[in-house]
């Protein structure tokens, strides 16, 4: 019991602890950043020292706890070093904590603009993502809760109607089920893709997909990919990754060319 106790107690000052000091980073890491904004106007060279001090803060802050809005100031610092990869993974990694924050997704939409590679997805893929709007416009933990919810409301309607089947119960149960099914297929697709296909980002300034897990094997494509560009993991064998473009051409890199969300 004062074993248990000990225990509970030391990680509560862990805790703090680890609160304190991220407050402590943060504040670094803001001060930093003002300071580059006013030094940019008239010397760029300490801006830019001043944004690299900025950034090492938020990811000593980082190691402290996770949290959305830092990977967000993160994603803007490495975005005024223009450090588009860094930008794109640390905006990406905010997403997961602000799924509906509008700024956050035009500063990732900026950044991408700046990258060299732009592919186009198939027009397919357009309208599959048109016709089944909520699996790419709502979040995952949004899903589950409407597939749970309308999956209960659905066996509810079924009970009531071994009692009573007016024409308004029964389409309600229809149209319950219909939702059930949307929302749990959206659920399961994304199970899926988390468990077998995780999304990157390219780190290096030029990677060479090649047709097979090794150097030895011929390039993939007429020209290498670069540095931002967002891919797929399909699989992994040994150091190299097979991954997948947007546009769905698939190849192999090795792991050290990118780094996962």
């Amino acid at each position: 019991m004062i074993r248990s106790i000990l225990v509970i107690l030391l990680c509560l000052a862990a805790s703090i602890t680890d609160a304190s000091l991220a407050e402590k980073f943060l504040h670094q890491a803001y001060n930093n950043g003002r300071d580059a904004l006013e030094a940019a106007q008239t010397s760029p060279d300490d801006a830019r020292e001043l944004w690299k001090a900025s950034q090492i803060r938020y990811e000593d802050a980082l190691a402290c706890y996770e949290n959305g809005q830092i990977y967000y100031n993160l994603g803007n610092t490495y975005a005024q070093l223009d450090d588009i990869p860094h930008a794109i993974l640390n905006y990406h990694r905010a997403q997961y904590f602000l799924p509906h924050n509008r700024q956050l997704q035009a500063n990732l939409q900026y950044v991408r603009s700046k990258r060299q590679d732009h592919f186009e997805e198939p027009e397919a893929s357009g309208v599959l993502q048109t016709l089944c709007f909520w699996h790419y416009d709502l979040t995952f933990h949004f899903r589950l809760w409407a597939a749970i919810l309308l999956n209960a409301s659905f066996w509810a309607a079924a009970l009531a109607l071994l009692w009573r089947r007016p024409t308004w119960l029964k389409a309600t149960a229809i149209v319950l089920l219909l939702g059930t099914l949307a929302f749990g297929g959206s659920v399961l697709t994304s199970a899926y893709s988390f468990r077998h296909a995780h999304p990157a980002v390219i780190m290096v300034p030029e990677a060479q997909p090649r047709i097979g897990d090794g150097n030895s094997y011929a390039p993939a494509f007429d020209t290498p990919i670069h540095a931002g560009t967002e891919v797929t993991i399909l699989r992994r064998r040994g150091d190299w990754l097979e991954i997948e473009l947007p546009n769905h051409f698939t190849g192999w890199l090795p792991n050290k060319d990118l780094e996962a969300l």
